[in-house]
């Protein structure tokens, strides 16, 4: 569980790590807090990272499953916030030799 600060509140986070293979893949699930969610199994998503290694190069595929309902008034499209895949692209592609 963490506490992370958003919009000047206090919320928590709450997810299970579901499988772990050291330096290939990381699944876990996650409860990502809104009004309109009671924390119940069905209300969490779970995301998946693996890294794969081939001819030299490495491949990181981000994968989201996302069973909870669209907010009211809302498109699917996740949650605001910080474009971490941007920011993550541009960390291995321009920062890294």
């Amino acid at each position: 569980m963490s506490t992370e600060p958003w919009a000047y509140q206090v919320f928590e986070q709450k997810g299970t790590v579901l499988e772990f293979l050291p330096e290939s893949r990381l699944t876990y699930s996650l409860f990502f807090p809104r009004p309109d969610l009671q924390d119940i199994p069905e209300h969490y998503f779970f995301m998946t990272y693996e890294l794969t290694e081939r001819d030299g190069s490495s491949s990181l595929l981000v994968r989201q499953e996302d069973p909870r309902p669209s907010p009211p008034n809302k498109s699917s499209g996740g949650d605001a916030g910080p474009d971490v895949f941007s920011y993550l692209k541009e960390l291995v592609e321009v920062k890294m030799p």
